[in-house]
């Protein structure tokens, strides 16, 4: 092998050089942190939680928050809570599901737009009739919308095969209401089915409809209303068109942009 003249000074060089470096004179780039600062506090999250969660709830000076999606100001303050932690499941976004603020509604002019078995949920009064498709409840699984003079929301949970028709109406204020993107369970309730979670806008709260109440925030363990002046059934499109033929029906293809604020409501003003 031929050899390369001054070779071996060359490599004793710069092995000199490399070794005569330390950590403190190499610059290393950092990283820009873009997650909430979190601490690990033991009686958050117990041994069954599942990681995907646990990497949701952090503690920030002395409070305890719950990942809420993308935005920093989306996560949700769950200080004061009536849940654990460890049954919760998902973690989507809190504008994952696009829960309808101002639904639009068409008439019967299309008998074929469903099939016969289709499930509704039909709300029936003496001045008017509304239709809420199932599968459409399933894409949105909530509704904000009004009916007979009253502030509701209609909701369905595919998981655990719930449906919900309650007054938005608390304290006197009229509440708005999405879904967190969590689910949750309990032995104790629906034979230990998951649930959706959902939250309201004004103090942002989760409620938990499974157990009819709020599970944390401001409104923690407040009952859900179900103060209503109305009936409502679930049935199919079959019985729609033969018994409520001038009911409106949620129309389809609805989209909806998450608001970019919303008025907060101060729960002092709750008598």
């Amino acid at each position: 092998m031929k050899l390369i003249k001054g070779y071996p000074i060359f490599l004793f060089g710069f092995l000199l050089i490399l070794t005569s470096c330390s950590k403190e004179d190499i610059e290393v780039p950092s990283t820009p942190n873009t997650n909430p600062p979190k601490t690990e506090e033991p009686d958050i999250c117990g041994p069954d939680c599942p990681d995907n969660i646990r990497e949701k709830i952090w503690s920030e000076d002395g409070r305890n928050y719950l990942w809420g999606g993308e935005n920093e100001d989306w996560h949700f303050d769950i200080t004061s809570r009536s849940f654990n932690v460890d049954n919760l499941r998902h973690g989507l976004g809190r504008e994952f599901f696009k829960a309808l603020i101002e639904p639009q509604f068409e008439g019967i002019e299309n008998p074929d737009l469903y099939n016969d078995g289709f499930e509704m949920i039909v709300l029936i009064s003496d001045n008017e009739i509304k239709v809420y498709p199932i599968h459409l409840l399933t894409t949105h699984e909530l509704i904000n919308d009004e009916f007979n003079g009253i502030p509701i929301s209609v909701s369905y949970c595919i998981l655990a095969d719930y449906v919900g028709v309650h007054n938005r109406e608390y304290c006197g204020h009229v509440f708005t209401f999405g879904v967190s993107g969590y689910t949750y369970s309990d032995e104790v309730t629906y034979d230990g089915r998951l649930g959706f979670v959902l939250w309201d806008r004004d103090t942002e709260s989760l409620w938990w409809p499974l157990q009819e109440s709020s599970i944390s925030g401001d409104m923690n363990n407040t009952s859900m209303n179900r103060d209503i002046n109305f009936d409502y059934i679930r049935t199919d499109w079959k019985t729609v068109l033969e018994d409520y033929p001038t009911a409106r029906v949620l129309r389809m293809g609805q989209e909806m942009d998450a608001p970019e604020s919303w008025d907060a409501f101060d729960v002092g003003d709750c008598e």
